[in-house]
């Protein structure tokens, strides 16, 4: 982890410009939106992530840590449970109020 840290990976892409170009209530995939995203953000190269490592933006905020085997199985499977068991609540959580 700390070297992960220590050694990012660097994106050229601002996350925040990416985030306000997405459509908003989107809930599935839409190939003309993906389309438009790709041209207004091309990727620069393919990145391939297969030790712990974080990703991070042109602004240096952390897009994502990548931590293979960073929970246990039994303990994905509790999170996988609680979540569906609280799926109702979710989606009566999501408004399409701003």
């Amino acid at each position: 982890m700390a070297y992960a840290y220590q050694h990012p990976i660097k994106l050229d892409i601002d996350i925040v410009w990416y985030n306000e170009a997405l459509a908003k209530q989107e809930s599935r995939m839409n190939d003309a939106q993906e389309e438009a995203l790709l041209m207004k953000f091309p990727p620069t190269e393919k990145i391939m992530l297969n030790h712990p490592s974080v990703v991070i933006d042109s602004g240096y905020r952390i897009i994502i840590w990548y931590v293979p085997d960073g929970l246990s199985p039994w303990v994905q499977s509790d999170m996988y449970a609680a979540m569906v068991a609280m799926g109702d609540l979710l989606k009566k959580s999501i408004t399409d109020q701003c």
